[in-house]
């Protein structure tokens, strides 16, 4: 699940597996599950039980994979991906193009966790380019409107 995006069919037969484990006391006696899934996968301090969502959880693992990529751009996986994938373009701005692998693939579903929840800290402000990076928002990245004054 760390490496590769698992579909969402093999999801729902781990889940129900999870299920089955949790409720059944044999795996030949099949018995009623009192509290639905969705209630037990909430958070414990939202009065769940506090497990995981097979899917996200996936995602989370594949946000950390894109994560290793994006802080670590010299390491040999990012080089060899970069070569492969993107080669003149920042990674945060890939694409999936034709013919790509299931690995790739899978780190670009990463790749788009991670942005829901990438920020800047601005610091002195030399590294940001105000016009084309996206900004802190409560709700979605935007970038400013208007014309830029100048070259940033």
């Amino acid at each position: 699940m760390s490496s590769f995006k698992i579909p969402v069919s093999l999801c729902k037969r781990i889940q129900s597996i999870l299920t089955r484990f949790w409720w059944d006391s044999s795996p030949d006696k099949r018995k009623i599950a009192w509290v639905a899934w969705s209630g037990m996968a909430k958070h414990t301090y939202l009065g769940g039980l506090g497990f995981k969502k097979i899917e996200d959880y996936n995602d989370s693992l594949m946000g950390k994979l894109s994560w290793h990529i994006f802080c670590n751009p010299n390491s040999l996986l990012a080089q060899v991906l970069k070569g492969k994938y993107f080669p003149d373009e920042p990674f945060l701005d890939s694409v999936e193009k034709s013919g790509s692998s299931h690995g790739w693939s899978s780190i670009l579903a990463g790749k788009e966790v991670l942005k829901k929840g990438l920020g800047y800290i601005i610091g002195n402000g030399e590294t940001i380019k105000v016009w084309s990076d996206h900004c802190l928002s409560t709700s979605e990245p935007v970038v400013p409107i208007g014309p830029p004054t100048f070259d940033n």
